[in-house]
């Protein structure tokens, strides 16, 4: 008696059609479908089914220019990111966040200008760099503009009022 199931005798009936099998698994599908019925039922379908297709549909034969020719043919697109949507959405609350914590906090300015104005100085003088896509380094930049654009006005506005 095989210890082979039926799972596994299943799994390797078309390759057992085919005489693609090591000669010990040969064995052990040839001596688990005399003692499981089945596994022969399953067997004797693969094998009609087999024998049908080597019938009516003969193997083509292609070399490999056709291979390379159709390969050559497709064109290569990128999948549509779902990143992009996400990350707008996510720059927008932040932006949100920022002008509203400017109009509450005149502290936070200050924080915001400290960090905003070391970021892009390290980014100036080349000890940050930002290893991204171009279309993120472009939108990063303009985020860094921005951010000390506001700091600047909120500073002017500061200022204004002191004076006043």
């Amino acid at each position: 008696m095989t210890n082979m199931d039926c799972k596994t005798c299943k799994a390797l009936l078309w390759a057992y059609c085919v005489d693609d099998l090591e000669k010990d698994l040969l064995a052990q599908v040839d001596e688990h479908t005399a003692c499981c019925s089945s596994c022969r039922e399953e067997l004797d379908t693969t094998t009609a089914t087999t024998r049908f297709l080597h019938t009516h549909m003969p193997l083509l034969q292609s070399d490999h220019s056709f291979v390379q020719e159709t390969l050559d043919k497709i064109t290569l697109t990128e999948p549509a990111s779902t990143l992009k949507p996400i990350i707008g959405i996510i720059l927008i609350l932040i932006i949100i966040l920022l002008i509203g914590l400017l109009i509450i906090s005149p502290i936070f300015i200050s924080l915001l200008w400290l960090s905003a104005n070391i970021l892009f100085t390290l980014v100036q003088q080349g000890a940050l760099v930002i290893k991204t896509a171009p279309l993120l380094q472009i939108i990063s930049g303009t985020i860094l503009t921005a951010l000390l654009f506001i700091v600047l006005v909120s500073i002017r506005r500061l200022a204004m009022r002191c004076i006043a």
